[in-house]
């Protein structure tokens, strides 16, 4: 991480932004007027896991220290209803500063790797090319599709999940699904979920995160593939 910690931008759309895009349906939407209706629009679904989003912006100096007091934390959610309100006014990934990160973590586990619930999992890593248009939306509807996921449950194995963690850089985009433990037949079924929703070409690696304490996070050999 950094020495000197870039001052961290907005990850919320603007009110500015939010007008314009309601002012852009009302132009482009002649919709009927909505008949009356016995549903309740206050009532909220609730997931089976409350999760939180966590930000920490682009920093220079790779220290714990800094890492701590860089990360914080947007807001945590435990409704359908609540996820929405939280993602529509959050900036896209494609649009963040190189060398931030979103993470979304289940609630009560902070995105470390000391973490008593991470430190004995790892991580499935997806890299992805961040040049041109079409690779810019294709990391952004991974992230939809991430984060659906997993507060959707749709992983047969979402108990050993702890989290994601999504990362702009320079030369390429990554995706990180963090695991809370390395038992190799759980997280292959999580990693063939995960690369073949994803339309991932070639082989996806399975990092753990006590190899990557001691060097990079990510030029870690994989402990397996699929």
């Amino acid at each position: 991480m950094d020495k000197e910690t870039k001052e961290a931008p907005e990850v919320t759309k603007t009110e500015e932004e939010t007008q314009d895009e309601e002012q852009e349906t009302k132009e482009t939407t002649s919709a009927p007027a909505s008949p009356k209706s016995d549903i309740d629009l206050t009532i909220k679904h609730p997931l089976h896991t409350t999760w939180t989003m966590w930000y920490n912006p682009a920093s220079s100096r790779n220290s714990s220290k800094t890492w701590t007091s860089n990360i914080r934390e947007i807001w945590s959610f435990s409704t359908v209803e609540d996820f929405w309100r939280l993602f529509n006014n959050l900036v896209p990934p494609s649009r963040l500063p190189q060398g931030s990160n979103y993470h979304m973590f289940k609630n009560g586990v902070t995105p470390e790797w000391e973490d008593p619930y991470n430190e004995n999992g790892g991580k499935w890593l997806v890299i992805l090319p961040n040049k041109g248009e079409e690779a810019l939306k294709k990391f952004d509807e991974a992230w939809l599709w991430i984060v659906l996921a997993l507060i959707g449950e749709f992983f047969d194995d979402s108990d050993y999940i702890s989290g994601v963690v999504i990362s702009p850089r320079s030369k390429n985009n990554r995706i990180a699904l963090w695991t809370t433990m390395t038992k190799e037949d759980i997280c292959k079924r999580i990693g063939i979920i995960f690369k073949q929703n994803l339309n991932i070409d070639g082989n996806l690696g399975f990092q753990c995160h006590k190899d990557a304490m001691g060097g990079s996070g990510y030029r870690n050999q994989p402990k397996f593939q699929v």
